[in-house]
């Protein structure tokens, strides 16, 4: 022992072997160590039971008994797993709102995960997702939720869960976050140009207002978006903005808080 295919939950590993026969040595190798060699385990000897350390993640070892200058082998592969998950983060925060563009964020350390969900909805009665993510220190999963219009304009909670190979189950905590896919919806959208100025005026409908940006596509130069409006007086976003000479083709766009947003677009020629 131990058998091909065992899963252990501490470093120091049984190993009980039997021979049918005295042998001048008997060896094993891991190849998955990092210096990997064979290495002594008795001579003239026809067994070996110790107790040895091996670190967390799998092995794949090779047992040769050695006798008259013939050899014998045998191969196992087992894995180890001597510390239960922890997750050390998720996002979105508390009380943040959410869309159906929102990515859903884990921080955790496993070596050996089995599996990984992300649950979802109405407190007490979750959708369970499957989530694809990775062994290792300090990962970081994600997941894009599925049918969150099913919960538009509601608070549902969202959390985490962890399985690793030996039955050890993490939970993160649970959040609280607020449901918002109805995109923002302009109204009555007015613009017109006076020389080197933009005077643009627009209603917006949207009870989560976060801001009003535009990009312009002519402009090789620009890093970003340029903020329009961060606040509607009684609905409406009015501003106007200098622009220089040239082509201009902007995208207009609408955000919420909870990343939906609505555009509009509008060519004009500065002379």
């Amino acid at each position: 022992s131990p058998s091909s295919g065992q899963n252990f939950s501490q470093n120091q590993v049984q190993l009980n072997i039997t021979l049918n026969q005295s042998v001048d040595d008997l060896v094993f190798i891991d190849y998955v160590g990092k210096n990997p060699r064979w290495r002594l385990l008795c001579s003239e000897c026809n067994s070996y039971s110790e107790l040895r350390s091996f670190t967390s993640g799998s092995h794949n070892i090779t047992f040769k008994a050695l006798l008259n200058g013939k050899k014998d082998t045998e191969d196992i592969n087992f894995s180890v797993d001597a510390d239960a998950p922890i997750i050390h983060s998720i996002k979105p925060s508390l009380n943040i709102s959410i869309s159906n563009k929102t990515n859903f964020t884990m921080k955790y350390t496993e070596d050996s995960v089995k599996n990984i969900s992300f649950k979802y909805g109405i407190f007490g009665n979750e959708t369970s997702e499957p989530v694809n993510c990775s062994s290792g220190r300090m990962k970081e999963c994600s997941y894009i939720a599925k049918n969150l219009s099913l919960y538009d304009n509601q608070q549902i909670v969202y959390y985490f869960k962890i399985e690793d190979i030996i039955g050890r189950n993490a939970t993160s905590k649970i959040q609280i976050v607020s449901v918002d896919t109805t995109l923002p919806n302009i109204n009555n959208f007015k613009w017109s140009i006076n020389k080197n100025t933009l005077n643009l005026s627009m209603e917006v409908l949207e009870k989560n207002f976060y801001k009003v940006v535009y990009y312009d596509k002519s402009d090789l130069k620009s890093k970003g978006p340029v903020t329009l409006c961060t606040r509607l007086r009684y609905g409406l976003c009015e501003v106007k903005k200098v622009f220089r000479k040239g082509t201009h083709n902007l995208d207009i766009i609408v955000l919420d808080r909870a990343g939906n947003s609505q555009m509009k677009d509008i060519s004009f020629v500065i002379k």
